[in-house]
């Protein structure tokens, strides 16, 4: 039988609304009676990047993650919500990022735990593992019956998508995803880390925020883009080969994807079943993709080599914008980026292009800049 993905239309973020356009994109792909039983517990995972308003796209909306919390408590479950945000979290960083979303104030009126993801962690056996066979990670993701993933969808400076797959690093507890970038430096092989951690996390359901997306340079300064979607499946992998087709990237344009298609996870479209809307109707043709890392068309193979470190776009500090904050310095996986004379310095010797410092400056102040030599070679994301 071919994997079930469904996409449904949902025009906006009233509850009401919200609540059928879940439970109809759920019961589209299976019967959730059947995956989440009496008694269990629920791990409900949102995508938490960083502190920002629902509005800013950055994170998974609060009125879906108040539906599936419903839905688990009807099946008689009792649901968790947890994750870790990218970089140094501290209680207080991760209260206020759980304050900031509206998702700390539905599990309070709702009645559900908030679980920690940072200090309490454990190592895991990677069952499908290619580079990894063991990884430390929230305990909670362990010590529940089934995981419920709810990604928002957005683009990626680094993996070009961040949806079902990528969504699961959020398992790895705080500044240990720094030691991922800083040993993955090349996408292939973080994707490969990523299915090995999904090998692992195995979620039961997955459930795509795609009513308001975000394009352009993502996962956290990019565009809100409104799609007016949700899609589901209980296969990650399928959902994201989906989800690329409603946004324009061939299967081959995000890592995940062709690792998955490598490894015999999932196929191509055409062995995907597609329910609810067509996707004729609900492909978007000028969703802006992120800044593309490295040459990409138009290059002989032998200039490829030449032209590879000015075509990878470089984090570039806006001094306007910075704050001298220090997220970046404090999040550099290769610590390549230091506060000198009340400026971001960059060694670009060091950079490994991982693009963490874009990802998590509060201010917007890392942009993403290509060689003027490279940028007819390389999508710049506008």
């Amino acid at each position: 039988m071919k994997p079930l993905v469904s996409v449904i239309r949902c025009p906006g973020y009233d509850q009401e609304m919200v609540d059928r356009a879940v439970r109809a994109s759920i019961t589209s792909v299976c019967d959730p009676s059947e995956i989440i039983r009496p008694g269990h517990r629920v791990l409900i995972k949102p995508n938490l990047l960083a502190k920002a308003r629902p509005e800013k796209a950055v994170t998974t909306h609060p009125s879906l993650v108040r539906a599936l919390i419903n839905l688990v408590k009807e099946l008689g479950a009792h649901p968790v919500v947890g994750d870790s945000p990218g970089g140094v979290n501290t209680e207080a960083a991760v209260r206020g990022i759980y304050r900031e979303s509206g998702i700390g104030e539905v599990c309070r009126q709702e009645g559900v735990p908030i679980v920690d993801f940072e200090t309490n962690v454990v190592e895991v056996n990677l069952p499908g593992g290619k580079l990894y066979r063991k990884m430390t990670v929230a305990r909670a993701s362990r010590d529940v019956d089934a995981i419920i993933t709810v990604p928002k969808l957005k683009t990626h400076g680094f993996m070009m998508l961040t949806c079902g797959i990528k969504i699961l690093f959020g398992l790895v507890p705080g500044l240990s995803k720094a030691n991922y970038h800083l040993k993955m430096s090349r996408k292939e092989e973080f994707a490969d880390m990523l299915l090995d951690l999904y090998s692992y996390a195995a979620p039961r359901l997955t459930v795509v925020d795609g009513v308001v997306a975000m394009e352009g340079n993502g996962p956290a300064h990019g565009v809100p883009r409104k799609l007016d979607l949700i899609l589901a499946s209980t296969d990650s992998v399928a959902l994201d080969v989906v989800v690329s087709e409603v946004i324009g990237y061939r299967l081959e344009e995000v890592p995940t994807n062709l690792a998955a298609v490598k490894r015999g996870l999932t196929g191509e479209l055409q062995d995907l079943e597609i329910v609810g809307e067509d996707l004729d109707e609900v492909r978007v043709s000028d969703f802006v993709k992120p800044i593309t890392r490295g040459v990409v068309r138009g290059v002989p193979p032998f200039l490829k080599h030449l032209l590879k470190d000015i075509s990878s776009p470089k984090p570039v500090s806006n001094e306007s914008r910075c704050t001298l904050c220090r997220v970046c310095v404090d999040n550099c996986p290769s610590q390549a980026m230091r506060v000198e004379k009340e400026r971001v310095l960059i060694d670009y010797q060091e950079c490994i292009r991982c693009y963490c410092c874009h990802e998590l400056c509060p201010e917007g102040a890392i942009e993403l800049r290509v060689h003027p030599l490279a940028r007819p070679f390389v999508h710049t994301g506008s």
